[in-house]
């Protein structure tokens, strides 16, 4: 009978831990975080993020992608990404560059905005090779 009650915790704390995990990731990526002038923390390339951007004063933007942990050869994921205006009207576009990453240079006036970045992994060859960084220069 121990055994048995062994048994039966563990495949409840099984499906605990396992709700739990699918309940972060579902709010990992419908979370909008908070994009300022630096580095970003490392983020997975697969599904879409949203990043949120204060426009205090008229200003040239920049924000760039950068693969984690670069190989020799193509990148192990491809970017996209759009900025949106208060209105979710897209203003700007990024652009792709050296292989999956994105470039985006928007002259913004002061309000608030939203970068979209959607991405998909061409493959994963070592452990965390389909995260990238955001550099931005607000």
């Amino acid at each position: 009978m121990p055994h048995i009650n062994f048994f039966i915790k563990s495949i409840a704390i099984s499906a605990l831990t396992l709700s739990l995990i699918g309940q972060v990731s579902a709010n990992n990526s419908a979370q909008e975080r908070s994009l300022e002038s630096g580095t970003s923390a490392p983020q997975t390339a697969l599904g879409t993020h949203r990043h949120a951007l204060e426009i205090e004063r008229a200003s040239n933007i920049t924000i760039r992608s950068q693969e984690l942990f670069p190989t020799a050869g193509a990148s192990h994921f491809h970017l996209k990404a759009v900025l949106l205006d208060a209105n979710s009207n897209t203003v700007a576009t990024a652009r792709n560059i050296r292989g999956g990453n994105i470039e985006l240079n928007y002259q913004a006036q002061p309000g608030a905005y939203t970068l979209v970045v959607n991405g998909n992994t061409r493959s994963a060859k070592r452990e965390g090779s389909d995260q990238y960084i955001l550099e931005a220069s607000l």
